[in-house]
């Protein structure tokens, strides 16, 4: 599995917290584009079914005609442009913020690509932050077990969650994480990492 991805948290003190992450294979999948609307939203049919779950991200590229569809590379190879799935059927899948109505006419031959999704039958997950990557003490522990984390293998996806008393009892404002996935194997997997910032509550 490749390293950690940097996600940044935002908590507000005294609502609802909730966090849906999703944690992708290196192995690719490629899908064919049958025909892309020149609409808002955006809708792509797929040749063949195109597997891919609700909410995930994904790339064009190779699309004639319709050519500002495609997601270029910036020097280094990283992609400028993604998009997120909003899935119809097993062909059709919106692009819901994307408005294709001024593009040129697609004219065949682009492909979707994106990252297999992990299955994620067995596995347990935990994250907790800290002040700081060396603090002993932990601010904030959400795990599988005590409910913080939910894990839906089904839309594939990795929601951290915490309720408003749960964040109206925060008394800091910064720090540091990263959430684990453990295999029923016992391998340990790095999923995301980042910052950590809570919004004071105003309204209470």
């Amino acid at each position: 599995m490749a390293l950690a991805a940097k996600v940044n948290l935002e908590i507000p003190q005294g609502r609802t917290f909730s966090k849906v992450l999703r944690w992708g294979q290196p192995r690719l999948a490629y899908r064919q584009i049958a025909s892309a609307s020149q609409a808002a939203p955006c809708i792509i049919e797929t040749a063949t079914s195109h597997s891919i779950p609700d909410g995930w991200m994904f790339s064009v590229s190779n699309a004639r005609g319709m050519a500002d569809l495609n997601s270029a590379n910036d020097d280094d190879g990283n992609l400028l442009r993604t998009y997120q799935a909003t899935v119809i059927d097993p062909t059709t899948i919106e692009i819901n913020a994307l408005n294709t109505a001024g593009f040129k006419p697609y004219q065949g031959a682009g492909i979707i690509t994106y990252n297999m999704p992990v299955d994620l039958a067995g596995y347990a997950a935990a994250a907790q932050i800290r002040s700081r990557i060396d603090s002993a003490e932990v601010l904030l522990s959400l795990t599988t077990e005590n409910g913080g984390i939910v894990l839906d293998n089904t839309a594939k996806t990795i929601t951290l969650q915490a309720g408003a008393v749960q964040t109206a009892a925060i008394d800091w404002l910064t720090g540091v994480w990263d959430l684990e996935l453990t295999s029923g194997g016992g391998l340990v997997y790095p999923v995301a990492a980042g910052s950590v910032k809570v919004f004071r509550e105003v309204t209470r």
